[in-house]
């Protein structure tokens, strides 16, 4: 589920940023940043439990710090979508 919303978002600042470029490289780097958290993230988890003095609590500990700071990033990302305006207005 994350994987797929990092892409469109990306692919969006990328477009905002650069509009007359077309969307191929922005497409090529998500997908590589997909791909790569997929295949590097088990592998870092396997590394660390593998070889840290405790194998239990190590992995999750870098999970949890690297979660806080993209969460924290994330604060520094500008909005890609416009809100709309209108009496047409849906609210849940």
């Amino acid at each position: 589920m994350l994987t797929a919303t990092a892409t469109a978002h990306l692919t969006e600042l990328y477009s905002r940023a650069r509009p007359r470029w077309g969307p191929r490289r922005a497409e090529v780097v998500s997908t590589a940043a997909d791909i790569g958290g997929l295949g590097l993230g088990p592998l870092a988890s396997g590394v660390l439990a593998e070889y840290v003095p405790s194998p239990l609590f190590t992995p999750y500990f870098v999970f949890a710090l690297l979660l806080v700071i993209g969460a924290l990033l994330l604060l520094a990302v500008p909005e890609t979508v416009q809100a709309p305006v209108g009496p047409w207005v849906y609210r849940p």
